[in-house]
């Protein structure tokens, strides 16, 4: 794999954007990984086609820097992905939509990754970046010592929960914007 752009969130926090391409020509499908790193982790966030990643994340940036995805002081303390995680585990019990759907950037499998969220509260771009139910998605005979769900819930923390300077912000949308018209179909 190879690194097709670094982005700095904050101190120390980055996305990493890794292909097998060797980035002299994009094309819109080509996979790419999009990986959180800090100090102590690398968390795979994203992995699908490279337009599906860019374009989501700019306009997910987009909104927050328009404070359009406010968050309620509840879903900020516990994290949107605790209310996501929730939600998601009962959803054949609830008829109501999403409460989390606004604030969702990525989601991969949690066998390999984590759910991630731009969300806004106090007028600050808050980025984070959740774990999953494992055993909402795959099957319970898989190698993994499963825990109960309620386990799960009672030692739920976010894997990160910062804020995001609004200049970096613009930043970061007009880097994607300009990497996304070297895009070719």
């Amino acid at each position: 794999m190879i690194t097709l752009l670094t982005l700095n969130l904050a101190d120390n926090k980055y996305l990493q954007i890794n292909s097998k391409n060797d980035g002299k020509k994009l094309y819109f499908h080509d996979e790419i990984i999009i990986k959180y790193l800090d100090n102590n982790r690398e968390i795979i966030l994203f992995k699908d086609s490279l337009r599906e990643g860019l374009e989501s994340l700019k306009n997910m940036l987009l909104l927050a820097l328009n404070n359009e995805l406010p968050v309620s002081e509840k879903n900020f303390l516990t994290g949107v992905g605790y209310e996501w995680t929730i939600y998601y585990h009962n959803l054949d019990v609830f008829s109501e939509e999403d409460p989390t759907e606004l604030y969702s950037l990525w989601s991969v499998s949690p066998e390999i990754g984590s759910a991630s969220w731009i969300y806004n509260r106090n007028s600050k771009i808050f980025f984070e970046i959740s774990p999953q139910y494992l055993w909402d998605f795959i099957d319970s005979n898989v190698n993994e010592k499963q825990i109960t769900f309620e386990e799960f819930m009672a030692s739920y923390t976010f894997d990160a929960q910062f804020s995001i300077d609004r200049k970096v912000c613009m930043e970061m949308v007009q880097t994607l914007k300009e990497m996304l018209k070297m895009i070719e179909l």
